[in-house]
């Protein structure tokens, strides 16, 4: 089953379901593992163009000290997965959205380089989907 994201973007599912809302609800609420039918970012991407889901395994602030409580400016690298392959996520500029979360859906939008499977983003290169916070 395709199941329309966002303008001009599809995502194959593994299964079927009776109506596009209980498709949309089943990838916000499930692994990505379980449903995406194939990668949608390839490892070896250095430019990517289109739009793809991922899925956020782990959050980390890389601009502070593990212990640190400090407000400062942030930089956030996240681990993500496509169903597939995981790779990370550096903000290279500030992120609106603060409400990602581990196990958060996201759109990411390109185009955006990749760099040794990081992918640099800037705010307008991400939309959150869906967070658990």
């Amino acid at each position: 089953m395709d199941l329309k994201i966002a303008e001009n973007f599809e995502v194959s599912l593994v299964k079927s379901f009776p109506t596009h809302e209980s498709a949309y609800e089943a990838l916000l609420k499930n692994s990505l593992k379980e449903l995406v039918k194939t990668p949608q970012i390839k490892p070896e991407t250095t430019q990517f163009q289109g739009k793809c889901i991922v899925e956020v395994l782990i959050l980390r602030d890389i601009s502070k000290p593990l212990e640190s409580n400090e407000n400062s400016s942030r930089c956030l690298l996240i681990q993500v997965t496509d169903g597939f392959n995981q790779f990370k996520l550096l903000e290279y500029t500030p992120f609106e959205a603060t409400s990602i979360s581990v196990g958060s859906k996201l759109l990411l939008v390109g185009p955006f380089e990749v760099k040794r499977k990081v992918c640099l983003l800037q705010s307008h290169n991400l939309i959150v989907l869906s967070s658990n916070s």
